[in-house]
């Protein structure tokens, strides 16, 4: 269901767990007045037995009903809105209302409070008299897997094969525009040597790029040199920042290490929680020998 914390995991977890009961319970009540057979279910041993073995108080297992009766069809669900984001929805009951605020979290990646905030100024009444509703999510946008590459084509650099990391970022910004097509569609460039104030000391970001679909910013660490552990603690210092300091509407920043050999390091277990926001790549500065071809097939 995304990265969410602990709590929202239990509370899916909850959720899920009660669904069986609930859903039998519903089959053979729905059509009754809501409040009646609410009353009802609250009061029931059976409820009351699930909230002690479950550990869900009460109102938990009101929201939970109001969910599933809310959305029956599961396939109407969206993963990447939380618990916490249906609960704040629960209560509108017109359709056409509900589903605006889920499509407005969803396309400008609102958090809980900025979703509260736009229901309690009635975005959705604005946008209505306005004639711009958005019921309807645009083509679907690339996930950052999709984004990113193993391995990145800088032959056009033309270097020496004991290049400087400075001799690397010099030839990278004359030739930025052959550096965006190499990246890909939707990265826009914003800036070399980016300072960034962490525990009161100076640190300078090699690249700094926004991507204009994933609508965040790309933090990109140039290395001349084999990857080291400690490159990928370096970029979680930058990512914790640049997600404090991250504007409304923005999803979380990405890092990206672009480094000789990415292999000397176990990146999977180096990154931990952050493997989804981390990204090592390779870059050639020539094109590869044949021996180097084989070897790298071989190692596939």
């Amino acid at each position: 269901m995304g990265n969410y914390g602990e709590e929202e995991k239990i509370n899916w977890l909850n959720l899920l767990t009660s669904k069986i009961i609930i859903k039998s319970f519903l089959h053979f009540s729905l059509s009754s007045p809501f409040p009646l057979y609410l009353h009802f279910f609250l009061n029931c041993q059976v409820v009351e037995q699930l909230s002690v073995d479950l550990n869900i108080s009460r109102t938990i297992l009101f929201l939970t009903i109001e969910f599933y009766r809310t959305y029956q069809i599961v396939q109407t669900l969206s993963g990447q809105l939380s618990w916490s984001h249906y609960v704040e929805l629960l209560p509108i009951k017109n359709e056409e209302e509900r589903k605006f605020y889920e499509i407005q979290t969803i396309k400008n990646c609102w958090g809980v409070r900025d979703l509260r905030q736009r229901i309690k100024t009635n975005e959705y009444e604005k946008a209505r008299k306005e004639g711009k509703l958005e019921l309807s999510l645009p083509a679907q946008l690339p996930s950052p897997d999709e984004v990113f590459k193993d391995t990145y084509d800088w032959t056009f650099l033309d270097l020496e094969k004991d290049h400087t990391e400075r001799e690397l970022e010099e030839g990278l910004m004359q030739h930025i525009e052959k550096v965006l097509l190499e990246l890909g569609k939707g990265f826009a460039f914003m800036g070399r040597q980016q300072k960034v104030l962490i525990n009161n000391n100076w640190h300078k970001i090699d690249l700094l790029f926004y991507h204009v679909f994933l609508k965040c910013y790309v933090i990109v660490d140039i290395k001349a040199r084999p990857l080291q552990r400690g490159d990928i603690e370096q970029m979680v210092e930058y990512l914790t920042y640049y997600r404090m300091n991250k504007i409304e509407g923005d999803r979380d920043p990405i890092g990206l290490i672009i480094c000789q050999d990415k292999d000397t390091v176990n990146v999977r277990y180096a990154t931990g929680k952050n493997i989804e926001d981390i990204f090592v790549a390779e870059y050639l500065p020539e094109l590869p020998s044949e021996q180097e071809l084989k070897r790298k097939l071989e190692e596939k």
